[in-house]
């Protein structure tokens, strides 16, 4: 059984197979967890049959700690429920069954493709691509879930660059991101530094850089090498 220390974790690592423990050691594992391998990650996690939440023990943590979890909530209503998405405009505590909602997109991808050789299960990385490198470049000052935040509006910014939607997407994705108290434009961030920290991300697939592009709320897609002039500007306009 698994049992979650941070609302995060509990969004994130819900219904797959991730630890989901905080674990000390490197600079993502500060608030983030670790994707489990065959062999099992340190704490020796592995494909669990239950799993609990404690909304006591959510209920003590920091309001930035809640926040960064609103995060991946907001993730899984712009993949797969877009009246969740809308609903948890100003949300700053969501409600048990806008929790359960968002880990019933999770699992459906995952259910599918519990071990990642699908493809779809791919949707659940929106924000992360972005996220990853803001995460990096600002040294983890910028926790995980706030850095995800940013790169849904950037994922948003990047479908219409790319002729999947209009300015007014990003727009709507950037009023409920912030509406929960979620910044999205972030200063400091050198944005050359962004670029290159997108060759280190954990989920190129070959060398080929993969992105999640946002159409409209529940509606996303898979793109594989964007344009570069698309990518820049995705980051450019999405955090300014």
């Amino acid at each position: 059984a698994k049992f979650f220390d941070s609302q995060v974790c509990e969004n994130r690592s819900g219904a797959c197979i991730k630890c989901g423990c905080n674990q000390r050691g490197t600079a993502v594992s500060r608030q983030d967890n670790f994707r489990v391998s065959r062999a099992g990650c340190r704490n020796r996690c592995s494909q669990r049959s239950s799993q609990g939440l404690d909304l006591e023990l959510l209920a003590t943590l920091p309001e930035r700690e809640r926040r960064c979890g609103l995060a991946e909530l907001l993730k899984h209503g712009l993949i797969g429920d877009a009246a969740l998405f809308s609903e948890l405009a100003g949300v700053v505590r969501p409600s048990v069954a806008q929790l359960e909602r968002g880990l019933r997109v999770k699992l459906e991808l995952v259910e599918a493709d519990p071990r990642e050789r699908l493809g779809r299960r791919a949707l659940l990385n929106l924000g992360h691509t972005f996220g990853h490198a803001i995460e990096r470049v600002s040294g983890y000052r910028i926790r995980h879930g706030e850095a995800v935040a940013a790169g849904l509006v950037c994922a948003a910014r990047l479908g219409a660059e790319l002729g999947w939607s209009d300015g007014a997407v990003e727009a709507r994705v950037r009023a409920v991101v912030e509406s929960c108290g979620l910044a999205t434009r972030l200063t400091g961030l050198d944005h050359g530094a962004l670029i290159a920290a997108l060759g280190a991300d954990k989920k190129r697939r070959a060398g080929r850089a993969r992105f999640i592009a946002i159409r409209a709320p529940g509606e996303v897609a898979i793109v594989e090498d964007p344009p570069a002039a698309a990518v820049a500007e995705a980051f450019r306009a999405g955090l300014a």
